[in-house]
């Protein structure tokens, strides 16, 4: 099984070997200095399994001082998660970062107590974009987000998207699109490119998000970014 290693507190980098499932639990009770880092990984994963439509390898690692940790206050958080679903859209690679996540791990109002920022690189292959278009309100959502020429606008019209080297191929029936992706300065807004009207229209991502990558290649979408999570 593979898993990633980290950079604490910005990002995930290369992959390495693990001999285990555990091996991430593991390493969360080595760096806590106790099993305490342990036990607030297990109940953030447990919190984490309920926001999630679907994940597989879910793994919380936390990094804090014991006291700051039994308070609810983790210094450095990081999960990864594989064919993760969240509100219907699906991503094949996750890794978050964040850090001073206070939560509260007890009672009836169990989760975050204030905002927080995220780091976050994510993976996204054709056969994940069409498990989110499967829904109706999400491909409605991206064909009004993406706006291609000459497509319908229905949530019931289907439509296909293939990821090429620096494009994003969509198509609906007979009429096709080609768009290329711009980032601006500031990382909250994604210029698109129709290749062949060569029209250029900018999408508004939030005064919160901020897209600092995004690459595509054949089958597959990288990006990295942060976002603010607010409870």
């Amino acid at each position: 099984m593979q898993i990633p290693t980290y950079s604490i507190g910005v990002r995930c980098s290369a992959h390495k070997e693990a001999e285990g499932p555990s091996s991430v639990e593991q390493e969360s009770k080595d760096k806590s200095g106790s099993i305490t880092g342990f036990l607030v990984s297990q109940a953030l994963k447990l919190y984490l399994k309920t926001q999630l439509d679907a994940e597989e390898d879910l793994q919380v690692l936390v990094f804090g001082r014991n006291r700051d940790l039994l308070s609810g206050t983790v210094r450095t958080l990081v999960v990864t998660a594989k064919n993760a679903v969240y509100k219907g859209v699906s991503v094949s690679e996750a890794c978050l970062t964040a850090s001073k996540v206070k939560v509260t791990l007890n009672g009836e109002k169990r989760g975050l107590k204030e905002p927080f920022v995220v780091e976050a690189s994510l993976k996204l292959t054709e056969k994940d974009f069409q498990k989110s278009l499967a829904s109706p309100l999400t491909r409605r959502a991206v064909l009004e987000a993406l706006r291609p020429e000459n497509f319908s606008r229905r949530a019931e019209a289907n439509l296909d998207v293939r990821l090429e080297d620096g494009t994003i191929g969509l198509q609906q029936g007979s009429s096709q699109s080609r768009l290329g992706l711009q980032l601006n300065g500031s990382g909250n807004v994604l210029t698109l490119v129709d290749l062949d009207s060569r029209k250029a229209r900018d999408v508004f991502l939030g005064d919160d998000t901020h897209l600092r990558k995004v690459e595509v290649s054949p089958n597959l979408l990288s990006c990295e970014a942060s976002f603010l999570v607010t409870p």
